[in-house]
């Protein structure tokens, strides 16, 4: 909680300390730090899992706590109107302070941050003088409450167009306030590869997969913030974003069904006839000898150039998703390498394998149909050695690739299998006084390794289309955590509760102290 002196926002005779969304700790109040007799352990429990659904931007899985917990409305005023923002819901997060009374913001500026959230809702409901308002107190709120009003900040301007204004204040709070969550990173990565130049694409797209390729859960386990990213690039209309970023994330990443699914949905149209043609002709060509060879080099540089391959995207996109599209993981290494520069042992070897028995069996061919001049004859002669030439080479080359695929994907098991096991080590020690939520596999492992199931108490009801949860207890703390799935159900996720209430101590029964 905030420091409780007096602030700049606040009426000389009002000492209040600008809220910042956790509950009070089992058994005290807002306004006391000592024991409250008949507190509803329930409603802190409730009001616990809900800051930690909060602090990841599950906002559906927090407001289904705050709902059941029972708490008093103006406790949860300031909370709940920000989860209503950040959902879209502007006008109900407006009544909600309406109902608190903090809807009518001083002309002097706010003077707590339901002030600043109305002027967000305001200003998302279509003010612009509530927008001005929002941008001209920034500067004066205080430390305690600027996470809060750049939240705030990015989905009012979001929400009016100010796009310049929000992917700022997105990666601000992605960078400078470390909310890695699905929500703040999915609108950073968005925002940031939307505003991209034409000659600086591939960039974009790939510092924005490497953010993507960074955060928890990995992509490959649970793609939920390229998802998100992708949703973000559709609707400021543009598709050809949407496809890069997705194709950075896939050729720099270890290959999943759920990362494949998703790129597969943004994949640009290819017209396979402006990749195969050419290079048939080409193919053809080289059949002539060295003047054809040059003519099918000249062939495919021009067409490479002119010819559209992804009709849907401007020149400029189109040079750079396939530039993204040249690149692949190279899984013994955990690293992006160009496709069409990379060279491996095993492909040449391949290579020149099928190439000596390709020419083997055309000579062989051919000094078996040298006695007939037949069509027949001859068709199976440029037969041959069209297969001994170009298909038993790619075939080879294609065999090498392959086995170093299946080498690179076991040594890739290998290798995460170990790194897992060293960021798991720990995952025994109690981190019950420092962390609110877990995700992903930290998560599972955190629970399986310190965490014990508790008879006693009852999971919350799960909101629509959830699994419900599980309720564990810490050996050492008591506190009891609340294990469930994030809100795509790829992952894991343990939010951190309250340890049950203390017991009053019962009074002392007058006596003689043992004297007659």
């Amino acid at each position: 909680m905030a420091d409780p002196s007096p602030s700049p926002y606040l009426p000389a005779d009002v000492v209040r300390p600008w809220p910042d969304g956790a509950p009070a700790p089992a058994g005290t109040s807002q306004a006391t730090d000592g024991p409250v007799q008949g507190r509803d352990d329930r409603t802190d429990l409730l009001l616990a899992w809900g800051a930690g659904a909060d602090a990841v931007d599950d906002l559906a899985l927090a407001r289904s706590l705050w709902d059941q917990s029972g708490a008093p409305a103006e406790r949860l005023v300031l909370n709940r109107s920000l989860a209503l923002l950040l959902s879209g819901e502007p006008a109900e997060g407006l009544r909600v302070l309406a109902d608190g009374g903090f809807d009518d913001v001083p002309a002097d500026g706010p003077r707590c941050l339901e002030h600043v959230n109305a002027l967000a809702c305001q200003a998302a409901l279509g003010d612009p003088a509530a927008f001005s308002r929002l941008l001209g107190c920034g500067a004066s709120v205080p430390p305690a409450g600027r996470g809060a009003y750049t939240y705030a900040l990015a989905l009012a301007a979001e929400r009016l167009g100010h796009l310049t204004v929000a992917d700022e204040a997105w990666r601000a709070l992605a960078i400078d306030h470390r909310a890695e969550t699905p929500l703040v990173l999915s609108r950073f990565v968005g925002g940031w590869v939307a505003s991209r130049r034409p000659e600086d694409g591939v960039t974009r797209a790939m510092q924005g997969a490497a953010i993507i390729r960074s955060a928890t859960p990995r992509p490959w386990h649970d793609p939920v913030v390229l998802e998100r990213a992708i949703d973000v690039l559709q609707r400021r209309g543009d598709p050809a974003g949407a496809a890069m970023l997705a194709a950075g994330v896939q050729r720099t990443s270890p290959s999943s069904t759920a990362l494949g699914d998703v790129v597969a949905r943004v994949r640009p149209h290819v017209r396979r006839a402006a990749m195969v043609v050419p290079y048939s002709v080409a193919a053809v060509l080289c059949l002539a000898g060295l003047p054809g060879m040059v003519m099918a080099f000249c062939l495919v540089m021009v067409s490479h150039q002119y010819w559209r391959v992804v009709p849907e995207l401007s020149r400029e996109d189109e040079k750079a998703w396939r530039g993204i599209e040249q690149l692949r993981f190279d899984q013994r290494h955990d690293r992006a390498a160009d496709g069409r520069t990379q060279v491996r042992g095993l492909v040449v070897l391949g290579a020149l394998l099928g190439l000596v028995a390709g020419v083997t069996l055309a000579a062989a061919v051919t000094d078996l149909t040298d006695g007939s001049q037949s069509d027949a004859a001859l068709l199976l002669q440029l037969g041959a050695w069209l297969l001994g030439l170009v298909g038993l080479p790619v075939l080879g080359a294609f065999g090498g690739q392959r086995i170093l695929r299946v080498r690179g994907v076991r040594a890739l098991r290998a290798r995460e299998a170990a790194e897992d096991r060293a960021r798991l080590a720990d995952a025994s020690a109690c981190r019950c006084w420092g962390t609110v939520a877990f995700t992903g596999l930290v998560a599972g492992a955190y629970a399986q390794t310190h965490l014990h199931p508790v008879g006693d108490v009852a999971p919350p009801v799960a909101p629509a289309g959830r699994s419900a949860g599980t309720v564990l207890v810490c050996p050492l703390s008591g506190i009891r955590w609340l294990a469930t799935a994030t809100e795509s159900g790829r992952s894991a996720l343990l939010l951190r509760g309250t340890p049950p209430a203390a017991v009053a101590p019962a009074p002392a029964v007058p006596g003689t102290g043992g004297y007659l």
